[in-house]
C-alpha cells in the first residue's frame, strides 16, 4: 500500500460526549479545563473548529434536582 500525504486540515468538528464533561451527574471542571486546553492547542493549527456536545442535559442534571433519568420529556 502506497502512502499519500493528506491536505492540511482547515475545518474540524469535535464531538464531546456527556461522560467526558461530567463526573457523577455534575460538571467536572477539571475535565472541561483539559478539553479547553486541548482545543486551544489544536486551534493554533486549524482555521475553523466546531465543538459539539451532548452534555448540556448531563451537566445540569443535579442542578435541576433529578436523582434519576426522567422517563419522558
Amino acid at each position: 500500500m502506497q502512502k499519500r500525504e493528506l491536505s492540511p486540515v482547515t475545518n474540524l468538528v469535535i464531538k464531546i460526549g456527556s461522560s467526558l464533561l461530567t463526573d457523577g451527574g455534575s460538571v467536572s471542571y477539571p475535565r472541561v479545563e483539559r478539553i479547553v486546553d486541548a482545543v486551544a492547542r489544536v486551534k493554533r493549527e486549524v482555521a475553523n473548529i466546531s465543538l459539539v456536545s451532548s452534555g448540556a442535559i448531563a451537566c445540569g442534571f443535579k442542578q435541576l434536582g433529578f436523582t434519576k433519568r426522567p422517563a419522558s420529556i
